[in-house]
């Protein structure tokens, strides 16, 4: 399973990425998987292996306050990144080590926390100066180990495409290169695991997609007093005083380019609502628009309701010998979930998730 991280779902098509497009004319594809709200790394990489929302497993985006613990998650704090009691759910590699399967990965968010007390057999602490044809080669390696040390379920991730996007834009020359490299190093992957003779099944999927957005908000007009704020998309506010509340709320209310929502009016469509991460208000913009605290250098970005920004909808190819040649116009990324619980041959988890069957019962011969 193998993430390009801020893979925008025309990228394929529009640059010529002819590893992914030969995946989706030979199996299967989602032409726009659709991420969970908020449309950021971290929500949505723990979503694709929890099959559920962010308000459901609790992380709720890159950057928010625990009111229970008093502390803050944040994505460069390695204390909390690595902490499992920060991740609710049962992520594919946890399912799968209880179950007596052996899995690898070589990063994925929550991969180097012990959630319920579990780490993937092999795992990497987050490198991102690690060359991206290393990571392939040591995927592959796991992959000829004898049949008893193999890990059966295996992440990987890039991040090559969200780099080169936040600092270029999704339209620029740079992109294109960039969408034309990492396509080569599936086409490496692809290569290596043609030559063995193993089931695989290859999945290649990502967290969001990208769009420009240079113009910025400023909240300077604002007093938060001493209410706990969380600046990653979207803004929230904690404050246990609802005069406080409805005083901030005002406040924000006034500011050109904001929608700004109670917790109790959090639109329901977003999925977005009932988990006590998520701050008493929160504050939305539209493209070109985004909330923060300096200038930024940033030529994009992501992180908005995808139901109203399609460019934040992303990707899935998949192909090896369950799959069938298909393709689906839509899909949720929490639907990505049962499709892979079901080719490892698992039980599914005895909590709820929010995800459905739809992408393995149109995947799967």
């Amino acid at each position: 399973m193998v993430s390009l991280d801020g893979f925008r779902h025309d990228y394929a098509s529009r640059f010529g990425a002819t590893n992914l497009l030969e995946m989706a004319e030979n199996g299967f594809s989602v032409e726009q998987l659709t991420p969970s709200y908020p449309t950021k790394t971290f929500p949505n990489h723990y979503s694709l292996v929890t099959g559920m929302y962010p308000s459901s497993h609790g992380l709720v985006s890159n950057e928010y306050y625990n009111p229970t613990k008093g502390e803050y998650y944040k994505i460069g704090n390695r204390e909390a990144v690595e902490d499992g009691t920060w991740y609710d759910g049962t992520p594919l590699w946890v399912l799968a080590e209880k179950q007596g399967m052996l899995s690898g990965s070589f990063f994925w968010v929550g991969s180097e926390a012990d959630i319920q007390e579990t780490y993937p057999t092999y795992h990497y602490k987050y490198d991102g100066s690690i060359p991206n044809d290393m990571r392939v080669k040591q995927v592959l390696k796991w992959l000829s180990l004898p049949e008893t040390e193999r890990p059966h379920f295996i992440t990987l991730y890039f991040s090559l495409t969200d780099d080169v996007g936040h600092k270029h834009g999704p339209d620029s020359k740079e992109i294109e290169v960039a969408v034309k490299e990492i396509d080569g190093v599936i086409g490496e992957l692809r290569s290596g695991i043609a030559a063995m003779d193993l089931p695989v099944h290859l999945l290649v999927t990502s967290d969001h997609g990208m769009v420009s957005a240079p113009e910025i908000v400023k909240l300077d007009s604002v007093d938060f007093g001493d209410s706990k704020v969380s600046w990653s998309m979207p803004l929230m506010v904690y404050q246990q005083d609802s005069s406080e509340v409805e005083r901030i709320y005002q406040e924000l209310s006034q500011v050109d380019h904001l929608t700004t929502c109670r917790k109790s009016e959090i639109p329901a469509e977003l999925n977005f609502s009932k988990h006590s991460n998520i701050g008493e208000i929160i504050a939305l913009t539209q493209p070109p628009f985004v909330i923060s605290q300096r200038n930024s250098t940033s030529q994009a970005t992501h992180g908005f309701d995808p139901a109203t920004v399609p460019e934040m909808k992303t990707i899935l190819f998949a192909e090896g010998p369950k799959i069938k040649k298909e393709s689906l116009e839509e899909a949720r990324n929490i639907d990505v979930f049962p499709l892979v619980v079901e080719l490892l041959g698992l039980e599914m988890p005895e909590h709820p998730i929010d995800g459905s069957n739809t992408i393995r019962d149109a995947a799967l011969k």
